[in-house]
């Protein structure tokens, strides 16, 4: 809690205050230090922060405030991009894995899990040694419903593995492993039906991946067996989607390509055209006898899209004899132009009056300069204006973008494509600096890039009075332990206020009042332990103030930031070396792991190592999440802040509630094989056909952080891809995979309808 004085809005030290439950239980006191901070130990009860009451004093006393967490008022921070979860951490976080992600009825399922004990994104081994781990249904599935209960032994390293036999009769859908209690995030998904696994593999190129907007080309559909050889006389589908196209150069690390400054600003909206973009064109073709279809794209394809660069997605689906689909996509990007320009400022915050120096560079489609282009840069200041409306049943504030044009300048960039353009903003606020270049054509490309000028008597941000919101920008958008973030506070208040600083990950890291004047700089270390991320809030409070005719109430405003710090110090590289790139049936294979860290060093860890048929594969996505996402994924903002003053009702304006309140492999088996086996072929016929070819739990590296392995291949002619996952007791997690090909010189293969008539 934090205890500030409306009258002076001065943090109050030596304030008694006492804590309450949601029900009005008492839950413990507190006294209030020199900076206004008092902490109170305490249990949430059964819904995690479900909410609390903080009181001063008596009421009619010197002293007397009152402040519940659930008095938040319209501040959301998930409006915010804000990601945010009011639940408790779990006590402990299993990261389980099976060698692939779908079975049959009657199939092994191999599994391993890693344990560990969970402290917001900082991992120890785990005190347990055993766990009860139920296999379910994901959906209720009706009467005959599978289900299986079983313990699970975790090693010295905290890993438990095993395997898993679904009964001949399972009933087809999606079931997970779990952990019984409420463990929700350590259940891993998996899928049983009676799948036909693909036979060819559907590649898509284009003929030129970049080309100027108003250009034809071709897309080949390339079908290919998994065994090798091509697929002839299948029918194949394709679809174009466009979206914009925002370019990303390497070497050009924090310049913009694009309209990064939302300069032509478009709303947000619930709706969108989907992952792909929008859809623009389809058509029909058929694969030729060497397995390819050439689709030819017209020059008008995007006649009737808006101007600018674009991205196309081009997927198609290729079905086979047995009509079963197989797709695949690629991209092409239209350029605007056969030039862009890049910009970025050398300071994306600088003081009003001072001048802003920001570089410019000119590059073709490949991100190679172009030199002695001339490029015109225009700055804006950016004003908004705001109105309340009703979106969804809810009411919301919408803003509108007021750009005036502050300065201009045409610069030539030099033989190496370089140039410099300064400005110098009179006056703090939002500055767009938009540059155009005009290539030999006469068409032209635009970037843009937003800053930030500081004045300490500006108090004209977008802010919005009916969220008591601010916005705070980081000037960088990821740091590395070692730098110094600096936050732009924009705070709507021209006085000198308190405000309470806050950065948190799960537990508060540190927190201090600072003072914040219209335009704020705050300064933040960035250290490893940030890592993967830390929220940052800033609370700040305005006292009353009786000379201010148009608002002489007391007032509050928040922002919330998340500062990105890679967690490279956990990221280990898994690199798998195959003996062969292609084997026959039956041989052997080997395959050489090598882990190290990002420096380089020889890790000696535990590593997991599966063998499957890549036509598998590509009937459903890996069921888990890459192993460093999944131990250090972002966090999300766990904790809740409420105020009286966020509720508060004091120089707002009337707004009437709206109606309803808004809202808030088998088959057959060997039986059936001898039915058909040929007199004198025995020893020729290829019957051991798997899915998983090789399965081992956990493999240790040696000092060198190496290990090889040895695989005798089941006689499938196909793709195999080797997958390996890496982890260590202290949770450097890594993981990669290679493909080796298994064929025979000669496939004959039968191909059977999918529907047959009785008799």
């Amino acid at each position: 809690a934090w205890a500030t004085n409306l009258e002076t809005g001065e943090p109050v030290s030596g304030l008694a205050l006492a804590l309450y439950r949601r029900d009005g239980e008492a839950a413990g006191t507190a006294v209030t230090d020199a900076s206004g901070f008092a902490r109170f130990d305490y249990e949430p009860g059964g819904p995690y922060l479900d909410g609390v009451l903080v009181v001063s004093e008596e009421p009619g006393t010197t002293g007397f405030g009152m402040s519940s967490t659930t008095w938040t008022g319209d501040l959301n921070p998930w409006r915010l991009g804000i990601s945010t979860d009011s639940g408790p951490e779990q006590a402990i976080y299993a990261y389980i894995y099976t060698d692939r992600p779908i079975y049959r009825p009657g199939d092994t399922v191999y599994y391993k899990g890693i344990v560990r004990d969970t402290n917001f994104g900082r991992y120890t081994l785990p005190d347990i040694q055993e766990l009860e781990i139920s296999v379910n249904p994901n959906f209720y599935v009706g009467e005959g419903s599978f289900s299986d209960t079983f313990n699970v032994t975790l090693d010295e390293d905290g890993v438990f593995t095993g395997e898993f036999v679904l009964p001949d009769d399972m009933p087809l859908g999606t079931y997970s492993f779990n952990i019984t209690g409420d463990y929700w995030l350590s259940s891993r998904s998996f899928t049983v039906a009676e799948y036909r696994a693909p036979e060819y593999l559907v590649t898509v190129t284009p003929n030129q991946t970049d080309l100027l907007r108003g250009q034809p080309t071709n897309v080949t559909v390339n079908a290919t067996y998994l065994f090798g050889g091509s697929a002839e006389g299948l029918d194949v589908h394709w679809t174009t989607y466009q979206a914009e196209y925002t370019p990303d150069f390497e070497g050009y690390p924090g310049f913009s390509f694009s309209d990064s400054a939302d300069f032509n600003y478009v709303p947000f909206t619930f709706f969108g055209g989907g992952e792909s973009g929008d859809f623009v064109s389809d058509g029909n073709a058929v694969t030729d006898n060497a397995g390819n279809a050439v689709i030819p794209i017209p020059a008008d394809l995007l006649d009737e899209v808006e101007a600018g660069s674009r991205v196309i997605t081009f997927e198609a689906t290729v079905s086979g004899l047995g009509e079963f689909p197989v797709s695949g996509r690629a991209t092409i990007n239209y350029h605007a132009g056969e030039v862009y320009a890049g910009l970025q400022p050398q300071n994306y915050i600088v003081d009003a009056g001072n001048e802003i120096t920001t570089e410019v560079v000119t590059v073709d489609w490949s991100g190679k300069p172009v030199a002695n282009q001339n490029v015109e840069v225009v700055y804006y200041l950016r004003d908004w204006e705001s109105e309340r409306v009703v979106d969804y049943g809810m009411r919301t504030t919408r803003w509108t973008p007021v750009d005036t044009e502050v300065g201009r300048e045409t610069v030539t960039t030099d033989a190496d494509g370089e140039a410099v353009t300064s400005f110098v903003p009179e006056s703090g606020g939002t500055y767009i600096a938009v540059a155009t270049v005009t290539d030999s054509g006469g068409r032209e490309s635009m970037s843009s890039v937003s800053f930030w000028s500081v004045d300490e008597s500006f108090a004209g941000w977008r802010t919005d009075p009916n969220q008591r919101t601010m916005d705070l920008k980081p000037d960088k958008t990821e740091y590395h332990a070692g730098e110094t973030a600096r936050i732009l506070v924009q705070s709507p208040f021209a006085q000198p206020v308190n405000a309470w600083l806050v950065i948190e990950r799960g537990n508060i890291i540190d927190q201090q009042v600072v003072t914040v004047n219209g335009s704020q700089i705050l300064e933040i270390p960035i250290t490893a332990d940030y890592a993967p991320n830390v929220h940052v809030t800033v609370a700040a409070v305005k006292p009353v103030n009786r000379d201010d005719p148009d608002f002489p109430y007391a007032d509050i405003r928040v922002g919330f930031v998340e500062l990105v710090v890679p967690p490279d110090q956990f990221d280990l590289n898994v690199t798998i070396t195959p003996g062969a790139l292609e084997y026959a049936p039956g041989d052997t294979a080997t395959f050489d792991v090598v882990v190290t860290d990002q420096a380089g060093n020889p890790v000696q860890s535990e590593v997991s190592l599966a063998l499957v048929d890549l036509a598998v594969l590509l009937l459903k996505e890996d069921n888990a999440p890459h192993i460093l996402d999944a131990f250090y994924a972002p966090q999300p903002m766990r904790s809740t802040m409420g105020s009286g003053l966020l509720v508060t009702g004091e120089g707002m304006a009337i707004e009437e509630p709206l109606p309803g309140g808004g809202l808030g492999g088998g088959g057959g088996g060997e039986a059936a094989l001898d039915s058909m086996r040929l007199e004198g072929e025995d020893d020729n016929v290829r019957r051991d056909f798997k899915d998983t070819a090789y399965w081992e739990a956990k493999v240790i590296t040696d000092k060198n952080g190496r290990v090889s392995v040895e695989v005798p291949l089941p006689d499938n002619v196909t793709t195999w891809r080797m997958h390996s996952k890496a982890a260590t007791t202290d949770t450097r997690v890594g993981q990669n995979s290679a493909d080796i090909l298994a064929r025979l010189p000669l496939i004959i293969t039968p191909v059977t309808p999918r529907v047959f008539t009785a008799g």
